[in-house]
């Protein structure tokens, strides 16, 4: 649950001051919204709307109405799957177009925007993993990409590459370890860096990775783009989003 990339994208917009923060009752969704709320809080943001609304939810318009009437410049929801599909196309029903729509899990699923439609134009959410880390050098890119495509005929999403680096680094764990011993492979975990297809990989005593950086995209012309930060963007943002197109 980490905010940065999407706190240092709303800090370069002065436009931005009011913010309503939603999440659907799950564990990650509950601390990636908390997460927000006090990162939020500690760049003087004002947070007008927080609620959590139930797993399994069908009708999020009377929370939606709510949120309308305080018209906030940004909504932050997190979401998983069904309920972001939900929320993004109840949100239009109700007639409410923030300035900045960041949505969680689900975005950047090609189901999503099969889902969704032209509705998912311009909602951004967090990128895990996308074909353009192999610019930045990351080992696998090109064959994870190539082989899940073959695989699944679709393009990956964040839980398929993470499960692919969880494997990557337990192979170079074990190389390094130079053993099957449990205790042996742990210590290299607990101490060693790897290189995966997201980059960099340390552990700290939490066991959080000391590297992770979070990249924002944003669905454009029916694609997921990346579009924070500048220095890895396939697209820049469209800001503030574009009205609901039909």
């Amino acid at each position: 649950s980490n905010p940065k990339s999407v706190i240092s994208f709303m800090k370069t917009k002065p436009d931005i001051k009011k913010v309503a923060v939603v999440n659907v009752a799950e564990l990650i969704a509950r601390s990636t919204a908390a997460a927000m709320k006090d990162a939020l809080q500690k760049e003087g943001f004002e947070i007008v709307f927080e609620e959590e609304y139930p797993k399994g939810v069908t009708d999020l318009r009377p929370m939606l109405g709510r949120i309308k009437t305080l018209n906030p410049d940004a909504v932050i929801a997190a979401t998983f799957f069904e309920d972001n599909v939900l929320f993004v196309r109840q949100l239009r029903e109700v007639g409410f177009n923030p300035k900045f729509l960041w949505t969680m899990v689900g975005f950047d699923q090609p189901e999503y925007i099969e889902a969704l439609g032209k509705t998912a134009e311009g909602v951004c959410g967090w990128i895990v993993w996308h074909i353009k880390f192999e610019d930045l050098g990351y080992p696998g890119v090109r064959e994870f990409y190539e082989a899940y495509m073959k695989e699944y005929g679709k393009r990956p999403f964040a839980e398929a590459a993470t499960g692919y680096t969880a494997l990557q680094i337990l192979k170079q764990a074990i190389e390094k370890a130079g053993t099957l011993d449990n205790e042996k492979i742990r210590q290299v975990l607990l101490t060693e860096e790897f290189m995966t297809i997201i980059g960099k990989v340390k552990y700290n005593e939490q066991g959080i990775n000391i590297h992770n950086v979070v990249y924002m995209g944003q669905i454009q012309n029916g694609k997921l783009e990346i579009v924070w930060p500048p220095n890895l963007a396939t697209a820049e943002i469209w800001y503030p989003k574009p009205e609901w197109s039909s």
